[in-house]
């Protein structure tokens, strides 16, 4: 059985070679840095209402203007938004937007920065994102915030869009002490396919982790990073096979004429001890 799988890979892979997609990308958020709201320097202000700013959220919400107890400043630029859930049990602090121009049923994941309140009064302690997408699927799961004031950077699971517009929710847990979560630069990458890593490529390094996962024809549930890339929740040699529809295995981000078959061999050859290993 094994051999007869990876035989009919050998005609396979003729055929995807001569297939490509579109790369498209999305529309980026609106206001994704959180600079089209004058605050004064080394201020701050709750639930900003001007039409530039885009973002709608609860009332413990708002725009800061570093340097000052909240940071030095914003990732890039001055300003940059805060969660806060000080004496808010019940309720926690969120924001939102809605984002259109989307590829329905393509993949996507949201890059951001992400830091803690640099103040002493109990908001060094950080506090817990979450995002979702469309008020229900979860895609950032309770993400520490980090930093005292230092800006890291984050990236979100994948997610599948479901229609051209989608609305996400960036939100903390309610708290009855000063918990103050930091964000800016958020922005909306579209997935490459097979790149299960998230790392803006499709290579050797996807496969392992999909094969290392263990779901390979097994009739489990499947995400994007356990190798569901053709959206029907399993992993299975259909997924492989719309992965290499792309033409981007291995495919160097430098300017350069490729070997047509260097790819495809490379990926014959890990299918090949993974079936051996099986």
């Amino acid at each position: 059985m094994l051999r007869t799988n990876c035989a009919s890979w050998l005609g396979l892979i003729s055929v995807v070679l001569l297939v490509g997609v579109s790369t498209t990308r999305a529309q980026e958020f609106r206001n994704a840095g959180f600079e089209d709201s004058i605050v004064p320097t080394g201020s701050f202000l709750y639930r900003p209402t001007s039409a530039q700013v885009i973002w709608t959220g609860t009332d413990n919400w708002g725009l800061a203007n570093g340097p000052g107890p909240w940071g030095s400043g914003g990732h890039t630029g001055q300003q940059h938004a805060f969660l806060q859930t000080y004496n808010s049990p019940g309720m926690g602090s969120s924001i939102s937007q809605a984002v259109g121009d989307f590829d329905p049923g393509s993949a996507y994941v949201i890059d951001y920065w992400m830091a803690r309140r640099n103040g002493n009064v109990g908001g060094n302690d950080g506090t817990l994102l979450t995002v979702k997408v469309n008020n229900s699927e979860v895609i950032v799961d309770n993400e520490l915030s980090a930093g005292d004031g230092i800006w890291l950077p984050y990236t979100s699971r994948a997610f599948r869009a479901s229609s051209e517009f989608q609305l996400f929710t960036f939100s903390v847990p309610s708290s009855n002490r000063d918990r103050t979560l930091l964000l800016d630069d958020l922005s909306i990458r579209r997935l490459q396919v097979g790149d299960a890593n998230r790392d803006g490529a499709f290579d050797s390094s996807d496969l392992a982790a999909v094969f290392a996962v263990g779901k390979y024809n097994l009739d489990v549930d499947a995400g994007w990073s356990d190798g569901d890339w053709n959206g029907d929740d399993r992993f299975g040699t259909a997924d492989l096979i719309v992965a290499m529809q792309t033409g981007e295995y291995e495919k160097s981000q430098a300017t350069q004429v490729p070997e047509p078959n260097s790819g495809v061999l490379s990926l014959l050859g890990f299918i090949i001890v993974c079936c051996r290993r099986r």
